[in-house]
C-alpha cells in the first residue's frame, strides 16, 4: 500500500528542515514584532501632532495580526506536527485571517489618501481631529470584516487552511476555487487595493 506523504510527516520526528521551517517563521514574529511595536509607540508618542501616524497606527495593527498568525500560529503548528486547529473550525479561522488580511490591503489606499490630502490640502489636513482620523480607519480600513461577513459563507467560497506538512497553504478545493469565483473575488480586491495607491500618488504627481 503507498502511505500519504502528509500522513507519513506526522508520524515521523522533527528533523532539520522541519526545524528550520518552524524555527526560521518564530525567528521572524521575535524580531519583527518587537520592531513594529517599538515604531507603533513613537507613533503614538507623536500623533497628537503628525496626522498622518494615526493611520499608520492602524495599519500597523492590522500588521502585527498578519504576523502573529503567519509567522507564530504557523510556526508553531510545524515545530508541534499539529494543525492546532480542527477541519470544523478551519472556516472561523479563515474568516479571521481574510480580516486581518483585507485589512491590510485596505489600508494602502487610506494611506495614500492621507498623504494626497496632507499634499493638496495641508491645512485642511492639519486641522482634522483624531476622532476624524480614527473613524476614517474603521470604515475605510477595518470594513472587511462586513464585506467578509456578507461573502464568506456564499457557496463559492471556498477554505485556505495551514497545512504545517506543506509549509504552507492548503485548499478543501482547489478547482472550485479556480473557478467558481473565490479566486475573481481575491483578484478584484487586490488590483482594487493595489491601483488605487497609485491614482493618488499620479494625482500628487500632476498637481505638483
Amino acid at each position: 500500500t503507498t502511505i500519504d506523504p502528509l500522513v507519513e510527516w506526522y508520524e515521523t520526528p522533527l528533523d532539520r528542515e522541519d526545524v528550520m521551517a518552524g524555527g526560521s517563521l518564530l525567528l521572524l514574529f521575535l524580531i519583527f514584532v518587537p520592531l513594529y511595536l517599538l515604531v507603533v509607540a513613537v507613533f503614538v508618542s507623536a500623533e497628537k501632532k503628525i496626522i498622518g501616524f494615526r493611520y499608520l497606527i492602524s495599519m500597523s495593527v492590522a500588521d502585527i495580526l498578519c504576523m502573529i498568525q503567519y509567522a507564530l500560529v504557523n510556526g508553531l503548528a510545524i515545530l508541534t506536527k499539529s494543525h492546532l486547529i480542527s477541519e470544523e473550525g478551519r472556516p472561523w479561522v479563515q474568516f479571521y485571517i481574510d480580516c486581518t488580511w483585507f485589512a491590510c490591503y485596505f489600508h494602502n489606499p487610506l494611506i495614500a489618501w492621507s498623504r494626497f490630502v496632507a499634499i493638496a490640502s495641508p491645512h485642511s489636513f492639519r486641522m482634522q481631529t483624531r476622532r476624524t482620523s480614527y473613524f476614517l480607519c474603521i470604515i475605510f480600513g477595518w470594513i472587511a470584516p462586513l464585506i467578509l461577513s456578507a461573502t464568506h459563507f456564499q457557496p463559492f467560497i471556498t477554505t485556505f487552511y495551514y497545512e504545517p506538512a506543506l509549509y504552507g497553504l492548503a485548499n478543501d478545493n482547489f478547482t472550485k476555487y479556480i473557478t467558481g469565483g473565490h479566486s475573481r473575488m481575491i483578484l478584484a480586491v487586490n488590483a482594487i487595493t493595489g491601483l488605487l495607491p497609485f491614482v493618488f500618488y499620479g494625482f500628487l504627481v500632476l498637481c505638483s
